[in-house]
């Protein structure tokens, strides 16, 4: 995939290239899970995030507001942090975060380096944050959520061969109607409205909200005691070893 016109890759790293600052929003609730570290001037984190940037004579960090997509642990050094606490970031994602500064200055590195080490561990650090968490970025379309687990396990050297309908299949669960929680976003008219507009809950959360009648009705339920049955594959996935601890 191009990079935007505003970044460039050097010597591996990459680099702001455009007027004002670039900006990624860390979620604090990263640094509390260890999904994030800071190291000196170095910060390690998991690359599922926002970005924005911020143009001479403008004042809101969130105008250009977009996701920030590598879906691995990779290294990053700003050239400032600040903290914000319950920040709207979006119309319907509200929190504390870290924002990382980087200027046009051949020293800040909003990645220190592509390459990173293939490392299966990254993967589960990615659904921990996602499936554990529940924090998932709300700039991120609905119909792509999917995408971020198979590039992870890729990016990381493994596909364990799981097909993309499992992670849809779990996305529906852990997304909610905006106007109804009980509800899975993929059943509200909030859809059709604006597909950015679901809410993002913890697995752990979903028992709380779908009650048995409601499991053993659903549409999935043949197809997942199916899969699970039919599955002989004695490998643990990333995903498993996250949910059984």
């Amino acid at each position: 995939m191009a990079l935007p016109s505003y970044l460039k890759v050097q010597d591996e790293a990459v680099y702001y290239t455009g007027e004002g600052e670039f900006i990624l929003f860390v979620p604090d609730s990263y640094f509390v899970k260890k999904i994030a570290v800071i190291e000196g001037e170095f910060v390690e984190l998991i690359g599922i995030l926002n970005q924005s940037r911020l143009l001479p004579k403008e004042t809101d960090i969130t105008k250009h507001i977009k996701p920030f997509y590598f879906p691995s642990r990779f290294v990053t050094k700003p050239g400032r942090i600040e903290k914000v606490k319950n920040f709207q970031l979006t119309k319907n994602y509200k929190g504390d975060f870290s924002v990382l500064y980087y200027a046009n200055n051949n020293e800040d590195q909003i990645i220190v380096s592509i390459k990173v080490p293939q490392d299966i561990t990254n993967v589960e650090d990615f659904f921990r944050v996602f499936v554990n968490a529940g924090d998932i970025p709300t700039s991120i379309h609905y119909k792509d959520l999917y995408k971020p687990f198979i590039d992870s396990m890729t990016i990381n050297g493994n596909s364990y061969g799981l097909p993309a309908a499992d992670f849809g299949l779990l996305i529906s669960e852990l997304c909610r109607d905006p106007r109804d929680i009980n509800k899975p976003f993929r059943l509200g008219k909030a859809l059709d409205e604006d597909d950015c507009s679901y809410i993002p809950i913890s697995v752990k959360y979903i028992p709380k909200l779908v009650s048995p009648f409601t499991s053993l009705t659903s549409e999935n339920f043949d197809e997942a005691m199916i899969g699970a049955i039919m599955n002989k594959n004695d490998d643990s996935t990333p995903l498993e070893r996250v949910l059984t601890g």
